[in-house]
């Protein structure tokens, strides 16, 4: 497929429609699109021949109301929208043809189906292709609708991908802290975002006209040297110190930005230093006597609870008190699940180019992505999408291609949905073969014939009964 050219978003949108249109009209399966009220957005004339009924016709009444008046069988869409999950059906038409029918809801940021997404396979059809093609164009549709539907709802917030209620919160209160200079407290766990949050607020900030954004990480520096770095020293302060001495971070950070990350792990003796800079707006470097004048804006971040290290001793109360004047917690990954699928969009599209490689991400290992706790928020999810592009042999990056990865990170309390923090730390292997046997469970419980179940998968018969036995499936 042709690289896609750069537009403005409306003419993307439009790009991305079109192209999608004309992937349904090529596919051999029967593809329909309709809304929560069942009226048909876009269908293919794979689909009007299935059903017998003209493509016209189809159109402009949907199938909900052609059910009702008894020209096709009971519609499907009324038990997704009931049901709100997907269903899968065999369903004989008037046209004498007999098809599988799988309808899956799409649901918007209320949690409310707002699109409703029907595949047909024919089973009475003679055509000579393999089935392996129409699994391909299935899987390039679904990659398709998948980059459509993002662009439609994510929103894009200074190169940070946006979807979900919580992070839109995230960015509106950070844009509002950009026009103040009050200090800013950044709380998460580790990988959620909070480094791109600061450079936000720094960015859309006066001080990005006037000084550098500078971070530090407290706990990637010894205890022994952090001192140095941060305020500077003198020639001759100490051993191996540079005879015209050296700037600090917090110098460096005059009239701009300075960004102090794991501040939890900043140690006492360091924080007293830094409560007198907030106060004084003043520093003395290491072995020097005359204070130096500094202006900066300071923007914390910490994984830890800060308050409790407070009461143990560990943090500073009246250092807390100055970090703690505009506090912004950016909640994790697995609490904002709307956030998953554009950001897999937006970090497949990152190293597909970076690469130069050409990648699909399948179906399934999409809703294992949607299933995954991912511990490791965003910077897990950011890992494990190039690994996967770098990795795979194939175009389609499979549960197979998954499991391949290895273990995911490991967590005390466990990152299947649905464990305990009693339960049993499993491995990616592990976690995936359980996902394996659920997804062919519901195809054999929903369809009359192995070789059904089989065709809905996308996989040939002989290659179920192998899995089945792998998994112990009865």
């Amino acid at each position: 497929m042709a690289v896609r050219p750069s537009h403005e978003p409306q003419e993307e949108l439009l790009y991305l429609e079109q192209e999608l249109e004309a992937l349904i009209r090529q596919t051999h399966d029967g593809v329909l699109i309709a809304d929560a009220n069942g009226q048909v957005l876009t269908a293919n004339q794979a689909c009007a021949t299935i059903m017998g009924i003209p493509y016209d016709r189809l159109i402009a009444e949907g199938p909900v109301v052609l059910a009702q008046k008894g020209y096709l069988p009971d519609a499907v869409l009324p038990q997704v929208l009931v049901q709100k999950d997907k269903v899968t059906r065999v369903l004989t038409y008037q046209s004498g043809r007999e098809a599988i029918v799988t309808c899956t809801p799409i649901f918007d940021r209320q949690g409310e189906v707002s699109r409703i997404i029907c595949t047909m396979r024919d089973l009475t059809s003679t055509r000579p292709e393999p089935l392996n093609l129409g699994k391909s164009l299935a899987q390039d549709y679904s990659k398709q609708l998948a980059e459509f539907l993002s662009a439609m709802d994510k929103v894009s917030i200074e190169g940070n991908v946006v979807r979900s209620p919580q992070m839109r919160e995230v960015m509106s209160r950070a844009l509002r802290a950009a026009q103040i200079d009050s200090n800013v407290l950044l709380t998460g766990e580790t990988g959620v975002g909070k480094d791109l949050i600061a450079r936000v607020i720094h960015k859309k900030s006066h001080r990005s006209m006037e000084g550098q954004f500078i971070k530090v990480d407290c706990a990637a520096i010894p205890e022994q040297l952090l001192e140095a770095e941060l305020f500077g020293y003198e020639g001759g302060a100490f051993t191996d110190a540079r005879r015209e001495g050296k700037a600090g971070l917090i110098e460096l950070a005059h009239r701009g930005t300075l960004f102090l990350d794991e501040i939890g792990e900043l140690p006492l003796g360091l924080q007293a230093k830094l409560l007198n800079v907030l106060q004084d707006h003043r520093l003395t470097r290491v072995g020097g006597i005359k204070p130096k004048e500094v202006d900066f804006r300071l923007i914390a971040a910490t994984n830890r609870d800060l308050e409790a290290a407070v009461g143990e001793g560990k943090f500073r109360q009246d250092l807390f008190y100055r970090l703690n004047v505009i506090r912004i917690h950016i909640p994790p990954l697995r609490e904002r699940r709307d956030d998953i699928l554009p950001l897999v969009a937006h970090f497949t599209k990152l190293y597909t180019e970076t690469h130069a490689l050409h990648r699909i991400i399948s179906a399934q290992v999409l809703e294992f992505f949607m299933d995954y706790d991912w511990p490791g928020n965003v910077r897990e999810l950011a890992n494990v999408i190039e690994r996967l592009v770098v990795m795979s042999t194939g175009e389609v990056i499979t549960l197979d291609d998954l499991a391949h990865l290895g273990s995911f990170r490991h967590h005390e309390e466990g990152t299947w949905p649905g464990w305990s923090s009693a339960g049993p730390k499993k491995t990616l292997k592990q976690m995936l073969e359980d996902y394996e046997r659920k997804v062919i469970q519901d195809a054999i419980a929903h369809h009359f014939t192995l070789r059904q179940a089989a065709e809905s998968l996308g996989i040939d018969l002989s290659t179920l009964t192998r899995k089945k036995k792998k998994l112990g499936i009865k």
